[in-house]
């Protein structure tokens, strides 16, 4: 049995044409992903080397890219709600409202208040807080949440250094007491 082939038409043309589009797409997206990465290597490198000049250009292009997404903002092209100050300014308030729920949790942790070295033990908090996947990879969430947590260490280093010292007050008292009474029965 023979086979006969078609000959070739546009539609075969089209076929051929679309089946090399994907191994070509996929290696565009694998330069773009080096090309990123290459970018990257190199905005390490200005800034290690140049770190003013390099934070001058980092301030300066960000100022032009919120200029050019407010302009497309008010002109309805994107929504409001896509304004990256908008979006840092829901990252802060996420923050500071962390920090407020950290501040409660660890201020009614019995096992918090009654450390020996408060200081250590807050630092340790803190650093978990940083890492928590809600704020771990947004610096500028963390930098609103800073001021909050240094309050809240001071809070805190503050209130359990009164608990020690109302316990060691306590017990000098109760020895006190102990030797007068001892005082007392030896007359």
């Amino acid at each position: 049995v023979a086979q006969v082939r078609a000959g070739r038409n546009k539609l075969m043309d089209l076929a051929d044409a679309l089946s090399q589009v994907n191994p070509i797409l996929s290696e565009y997206g694998q330069i773009r992903q080096f090309k990123r990465e290459e970018a990257i290597a190199e905005g390490q490198q200005f800034l290690t080397e140049q770190p003013e000049q390099a934070i001058a250009t980092l301030e300066a292009g960000l100022g032009k890219t919120k200029r050019e997404l407010r302009k497309l903002a008010d002109k309805g092209i994107i929504d409001e709600r896509s304004n990256p100050d908008f979006l840092l300014g829901i990252r802060a308030a996420r923050g500071r409202t962390l920090a407020k729920d950290f501040r409660r949790e660890l201020l009614t942790n019995p096992d918090a208040m009654n450390q020996e070295d408060p200081v250590s033990y807050i630092q340790q908090q803190i650093s978990d807080f940083y890492q928590r996947p809600e704020i771990a990879g947004s610096e500028y969430a963390k930098q609103q949440a800073q001021p909050v947590l240094e309050a809240i260490s001071n809070e805190y280093i503050g209130q359990v250094t009164r608990i020690q010292q109302d316990r060691e007050i306590a017990q000098g008292k109760a020895d006190w007491l102990g030797s007068i009474v001892d005082d007392v029965k030896g007359w």
